[in-house]
């Protein structure tokens, strides 16, 4: 049977797989958190993870970056605000960028103004470099652990998209994620959304995360 190639509804799966690790599969979830910060050459007890992302259709090139964003997610207990926020409108839950995760950490005081501008200024910064230090996965990982201890949803759909378009030239990505962090209430309560990342790329394409 054909599977759908949607990498929208992909991605959704891909979520939900790891997800459900809890409480069906502590051990693996083990892995990935213990995992964290570490590329997936380094993790020997993640093999089962490259038949996951063959099983869902990825092309290989990004096990790297789905592990990355694998590692985060087990890190980050599912909230209840989390699971409530899934009834929102498609359209209201796209404006939750990381970005968005920093300005509800300053706003729950979990950062003050001046501590979520200097971590939003080395996000932003950082580079994704799955051969290297990994600056981004490192930060990304202290980001979703602070996250994780207040109960502040992270949308992994979101992330994984965005961390696709990283290296992108024109930083549309990064423009976003400042936008939602610093971006100021209108009188209605709403904050503009922010422009979508360019997805004229070749779908598997991993020259912009690798």
């Amino acid at each position: 049977m054909e599977r759908d190639e949607s990498p929208r509804k992909r991605d959704h799966e891909f979520v939900n797989r790891i997800r459900a690790l809890y409480p069906a599969d502590r051990g693996r979830l083990a892995t990935l958190r213990r995992a964290a910060g570490r590329p997936l050459r380094e993790a020997p007890d993640a093999h089962w993870f490259y038949g996951l992302t063959t099983e869902l259709g990825y092309p290989e090139g990004e096990d790297e970056l789905l592990f990355l964003v694998a590692t985060l997610i087990a890190s980050h207990r599912p909230s209840l605000r989390t699971e409530a926020r899934r009834s929102e409108p498609l359209a209201e839950q796209e404006k939750r960028n990381l970005g968005w995760t920093v300005r509800r950490l300053r706003e729950e005081g979990a950062l003050s103004d001046a501590s979520a501008t200097v971590r939003m200024r080395q996000l932003l910064d950082a580079q994704l470099d799955f051969e290297g230090a990994n600056e981004l996965g490192q930060r990304l990982r202290r980001l979703v652990a602070l996250a994780d201890s207040r109960g502040v949803p992270v949308n992994w759909i979101v992330l994984l998209n965005d961390l696709r378009h990283w290296s992108n030239g024109t930083r549309q990505v990064q423009k976003n994620w400042a936008r939602a962090c610093f971006a100021t209430e209108s009188k209605g309560g709403a904050v503009a959304a922010p422009d979508q990342p360019e997805d004229e790329l070749e779908e598997g394409s991993t020259s912009d995360a690798a």
